[in-house]
């Protein structure tokens, strides 16, 4: 939130959009800090693990420390799959923290109001396309809207719908916007 209130101090205008992990962060700060965000887009963001095994990651975090990253990537893209860098290992324990994260936007949810423009991925390997759905059901947002991108994974904005994602993420901010009429 202290970075939210030094953005409000010298820009007239806040939009916040996150993917991922940041798409959860997205929805944390429009439910704490709602009054002070514009609209908000939230992409192939983490709301719900469809996977039971991920609740094992806490207690296995003390015994095992890094489990290995997988190969297969779920972009359409040729190009953006090939410049994709990821880990080779994956820690157990951000693991767990990410699923306390999940814990606390479920709560969360029903206090926001900002405009959310909600997207994902059809063809998301890493998070399950329905967090799209489970998040705009839960939201008390007055405008909210949901955008399944059907030939992208869970990169939307570098899989080969980025444009598509750039232009919607642009026109719902440009909608609650003063400056940019």
């Amino acid at each position: 939130g202290e970075g939210l209130l030094q953005l409000r101090e010298k820009c007239s205008e806040v939009f916040v959009a996150g993917l991922s992990m940041g798409g959860a962060l997205t929805l944390l700060l429009c439910a704490r800090h709602g009054d002070k965000i514009r609209a908000a887009a939230s992409l192939s963001a983490a709301a719900v693990f469809k996977d039971w095994r991920i609740g094992l990651a806490g207690p296995l975090s003390h015994f095992i420390k890094f489990f290995p990253a997988s190969d297969s990537c779920d972009l359409t893209d040729v190009a953006a799959n090939e410049t994709m860098k990821s880990y080779d290992r994956i820690p157990l324990r951000c693991v767990s923290e990410l699923k306390l994260l999940t814990g606390d936007v479920q709560k969360e949810l029903p206090a926001v109001v900002t405009p959310l423009l909600i997207m994902h991925g059809l063809k998301d390997k890493t998070l399950w396309p329905g967090n799209a759905d489970y998040i705009c059901s839960r939201v008390s947002s007055a405008d909210k809207e949901v955008v399944y991108l059907k030939s992208s994974g869970h990169g939307i904005t570098v899989d080969v719908e980025k444009d598509f994602v750039a232009d919607r993420g642009f026109a719902h901010f440009a909608k609650y916007s003063m400056v940019m009429r």
